[in-house]
């Protein structure tokens, strides 16, 4: 079985499906809302869940209802997370929780479609080089923990300087 090529456009996809996965579940698990960490890695997860939607489009066939209705769903993720956005900044923020949790489930749900089915290229690639591959997961987590740690790290004021003493 002749493994298939990972092209720029497979790769930014699954790059950014991996950030996608990290950067929500940081935000998801944390109990803070609303602050500056939150909208960081929420601008950052928006925009990689938009790369993932987005490069779909080219990624598969638009010829049988699987390529269709996984099409139909990129494109019901592009709404969802738009009209979050749009949600959070109108300060609808029970709209905008499940505008976003919706498709970050969904991405979930889509991890356990690419990982379970063996024909698919990541099943493939990891049985043909486990080794390099799990260190590229790896890698791509970690990188993802680490953007997300400097994220939610707390800038400490910059004390005021003192006021000269004049007698």
């Amino acid at each position: 079985m002749a493994l298939e090529p990972w092209t720029l456009l497979i790769g930014t996809h699954a790059v950014a499906a991996v950030l996608a996965l990290v950067l929500g579940a940081v935000n998801t698990l944390r109990r803070v809302r609303g602050d500056r960490p939150h909208r960081r890695i929420g601008r950052a997860w928006l925009v990689s869940m938009l790369l993932v939607s987005a490069t779909s489009f080219w990624i598969g066939d638009y010829d049988d209802a699987e390529g269709l209705f996984l099409h139909g769903l990129a494109v019901a993720t592009i709404v969802s997370i738009v009209i979050g956005w749009w949600a959070a900044r109108q300060g609808q923020y029970i709209t905008h929780g499940w505008c976003m949790v919706c498709p970050y489930v969904g991405l979930l749900g889509a991890l356990v479609g690419v990982v379970a089915t063996p024909v698919r290229m990541i099943p493939s690639w990891f049985r043909a080089y486990p080794l390099p591959m799990t260190l590229i997961a790896a890698g791509l987590v970690v990188a993802a923990a680490v953007g997300a740690r400097v994220a939610l790290r707390r800038r400490t004021p910059v004390p005021a300087r003192p006021e000269p003493v004049t007698t």
